[in-house]
């Protein structure tokens, strides 16, 4: 209604010239073919529809509506869409170092009997997964200890240099590049204020 309201009032071409009234119109369309897929699904597949039920969760991001007029939200969103731009070649380089540590996990662990779910190098995508998990410091002990007991030493070398160059160097220099970009952001507010003291 809200949306409706707003097309009939400003207009249809000076809605679509506001970002924030496009980005409002495709959540309350995704939000209307939620409601109308489940209300023609039967009850049977009611309960397997993850993948349709997922639109609800767009409409949390409505919340991004308030750096339109909150100014230290709008800031804090700039500055971040600046650091995405800086950490482009991090990521690449990040990336490569996942590829190659899951193609070692494949060479040197997915030859013996070991299946413990998804914690294993059968595959990419489980190698892939398990490398992102020990990055991210989710119970990277725990996973080396299962490669442990049924590869031996080498698992303990193969995990350690993993934090070392992914978790201690790699992360850091992610979040170094956070910091730098938020301290610049920072010095940018400083001289403005002091140019319009000046100005005053």
């Amino acid at each position: 209604m809200e949306m409706i309201i707003k097309v009939i009032g400003l207009g249809p071409n000076t809605y679509i010239k506001d970002p924030y009234n496009i980005f409002d119109a495709l959540i309350v369309t995704l939000s209307i073919i939620d409601v109308f897929v489940s209300a023609t699904l039967p009850d049977d597949v009611k309960m397997g529809k993850g993948a349709i039920s997922v639109f609800r969760a767009f409409r949390l991001l409505r919340v991004f509506k308030l750096a339109k007029s909150w100014k230290q939200l709008n800031k804090l969103i700039q500055t971040i869409a600046k650091s995405l731009k800086d950490i482009s070649t991090f990521s690449i380089l990040l990336f490569l170092l996942m590829f190659i540590y899951v193609l070692l996990g494949m060479q040197a662990f997915a030859d013996k009997n070991h299946d413990q779910g998804r914690v294993n190098f059968k595959n990419f995508f489980n190698g892939f997964v398990l490398i992102f998990t020990v990055l991210t410091g989710e119970n990277w002990d725990s996973n080396m200890f299962i490669f442990v007991k049924s590869f031996g030493a080498v698992a303990i070398v193969y995990f350690f240099t993993l934090i070392i160059i992914g978790q201690m160097i790699f992360m850091n220099v992610f979040q170094a590049i956070l910091l730098e970009n938020f301290e610049n952001d920072g010095r940018g507010d400083d001289e403005e204020s002091k140019d319009e003291q000046e100005e005053a």
